[in-house]
Order: structure tokens, then C-alpha cells, then sequence
């Protein structure tokens, strides 16, 4: 059996609605981690091949810190890091008014049986003062469901 470990992140999603996404780097000067183009082909995150018939149906400008992985979960540590660029960076005050569909989203992909999110104060009040919503998703999988 394979044991897999606990992963977890957050990243900046931003809808720019009928807008190319590259108008968030022309915005912030910050370049994106994923982009998605309406009407593009969907790309199989597994694979890297383009699916059949399958097209992205948003204009949408990503930012991931990256992932960490281990039994602590740093998903503030993560949000910290797209907090801190975005509060340095004028611009997205700019693109938070220009797009309304803009928001964090942390994740999770468990193997464990339990987890507890935090936040601290401090995080939490830099949130507020960004304005946007923060969404979490959880993905929970049983470790005796993972094989080799």
C-alpha cells in the first residue's frame, strides 16, 4: 500500500468575466500560475492532454503558492503568502473593484481521519481588510482506498 500524504494550500482565484485573464498581470505586474480562457480546450490536469469536446466556460486568473504537504496543516501559512502580495501590490485593490467575482479558496486533501483549520486574529483581520470571500474545499480520501 501506498501512503499518501496530507496536502493543503490556498490559492487567488479571479474571475475576469469577459476580459482575457491577462489583464490581472497587466493590472498587478504579477504573473499568474494557471490561466483559463474561455472557449479554450480543457486541459486534464492528469494527463496534460486537452479533453474531447470539453471547453473552460470562464476567463479565469490563478494564484498558487504552492502546496504543502505533511500532517500540519499550514493552510494559513499559505494564505499568508497570497495576502501579503496582494496587500504590497496596489493593483489588485484595482482588480478587486474592477471584477467582482474574485475570492480565496483553500484546500485539502486528507488521508488522515481528522483536521482542524485556523486562523489566526491577525489573518483573519488582513481578510477583512482585502474584502474578498475565502471558500474551502475538502478532499477526503480513506489511505486503504489508495494502492500501488
Amino acid at each position: 500500500m501506498i501512503i499518501m500524504e496530507n496536502e493543503c494550500g490556498c490559492v487567488l482565484i479571479i474571475n475576469t468575466e469577459e476580459q482575457h485573464p491577462e489583464v490581472v498581470t497587466k493590472m498587478t505586474g504579477v504573473k499568474a500560475t494557471k490561466l483559463f480562457v474561455k472557449g479554450e480546450p480543457h486541459i486534464d490536469k492528469k494527463t496534460g492532454k486537452e479533453r474531447s469536446g470539453t471547453q473552460y466556460l470562464r476567463n479565469i486568473w490563478e494564484w498558487d503558492p504552492g502546496r504543502l504537504y505533511g500532517s500540519e496543516w499550514q493552510i494559513e501559512d499559505a494564505t499568508c503568502k497570497i495576502l501579503d502580495m496582494v496587500q504590497s501590490n496596489p493593483g489588485f485593490k484595482t482588480v478587486f473593484e474592477t471584477f467582482k467575482k474574485c475570492f480565496f479558496r483553500g484546500y485539502a486533501y486528507v488521508y488522515d481521519f481528522h483536521i482542524v483549520v485556523g486562523f489566526s486574529p491577525e489573518t483573519l483581520h488582513k481578510l477583512h481588510e482585502v474584502g474578498i470571500p475565502f471558500e474551502f474545499d475538502l478532499y477526503s480520501f480513506k489511505e486503504d482506498a489508495v494502492s500501488d
